[in-house]
């Protein structure tokens, strides 16, 4: 199972051919001073991304989110040790 930082995910509108997205939809907007931390429904889990504090979304709204693949980590789903 993939771990990986908020800031290392962003909510894009466009996806290039050959990158990997994971569709999600927005469930809460949270908009802070410097930044907009963003909670995504990505089936039954929620998963936080850090955007700038410009963004805007709406609840329900379907998203595409892309990682950052230098920074992402791998678990083992049982024993939930890190693999990578």
């Amino acid at each position: 199972m993939p771990g990986a930082r908020p800031e290392n995910l962003s909510i894009v509108e466009k996806v290039e051919e050959t990158a990997n997205y994971v569709p999600g939809e927005i469930y809460v907007v949270e908009p802070l001073d410097t930044e907009t931390v963003v909670d995504v429904k990505v089936g039954e889990n929620l998963v936080k991304v850090r955007e700038k504090s410009a963004f805007m979304a709406r609840m329900g709204e379907s998203v595409r989110m892309v990682f950052n693949e230098n920074n992402m980590h791998l678990f083992d789903k049982k024993t939930e040790k890190a693999i990578l």
